[in-house]
C-alpha cells in the first residue's frame, strides 16, 4: 500500500493509493458503506457561548439515551477508550467531539427522529464546533455516509470540505 502525504487547503494530508481496491474490484467484491471525511478550519470567531448544551467528560443516562447504539456494551467500551466531550441539547440532540493535537473529530452527531427536520442538527453542530473553538482546537473532520445527503448538505453549509472518501470491500 503506497501513501503520498501533502496538504490540501492548508490542512496535512495522506491519501492511500486505491491499488488494493481495485485488485477487490476485480476480483468482483464491490464498495459498501461509502463514506466522505469533511473537514473544517476553525478559529476564535466559531468560540460563542452554547448556554442550552449539557457538556460532560463521559455519556450520562440522558445522553446514552438518545445514543443510536443504546445497550451495547461493546460500542459503549469503545466509544468511551478515548478521552472526549459529550454534548446534549435537550432531550433530542446529541454529540460527541475527541481531540488530539489540534484536531477535534466530531461522531455520533444524533437527533431523535421525532424532532428531525427543526435544525436541531445544525444546532448540536454549532454547538460542537463552538465547545472545540474555546477548548483552542484549529481543525476538525467528521465522517458521514455518502448516502445521507441531509448531514452532507448540513455540514458544506457550515464550511466541511470533502478531505476523501472511502468504502470497504
Amino acid at each position: 500500500m503506497a501513501v503520498e502525504h501533502g496538504q490540501q487547503h492548508g490542512q496535512p494530508v495522506a491519501v492511500q493509493a486505491d491499488g488494493e481496491a481495485a485488485r477487490g474490484r476485480a476480483a468482483g467484491m464491490k464498495l459498501s458503506k461509502l463514506t466522505r471525511t469533511m473537514t473544517l478550519a476553525i478559529d476564535d470567531r466559531w468560540a460563542v457561548e452554547t448556554p442550552d448544551a449539557a457538556i460532560d467528560d463521559a455519556p450520562n443516562e440522558a445522553w446514552l439515551e438518545l445514543w443510536e447504539h443504546r445497550g451495547n456494551d461493546a460500542r459503549v467500551a469503545e466509544m468511551t477508550a478515548a478521552p472526549a466531550t459529550y454534548l446534549r441539547l435537550g432531550d433530542h440532540a446529541i454529540g460527541r467531539i475527541a481531540y488530539f493535537g489540534g484536531w477535534g473529530v466530531l461522531t455520533d452527531v444524533e437527533v431523535a427522529r421525532a424532532a428531525r427536520g427543526r435544525g436541531l442538527g445544525r444546532d448540536v453542530t454549532n454547538a460542537l464546533i463552538a465547545h472545540a473553538a474555546r477548548a483552542g482546537v484549529r481543525y476538525l473532520a467528521l465522517q458521514v455516509e455518502q448516502t445521507n445527503n441531509i448531514a452532507v448538505a448540513l455540514y458544506e453549509s457550515l464550511g466541511f470540505t470533502e478531505h476523501h472518501r472511502y468504502g470497504y470491500l
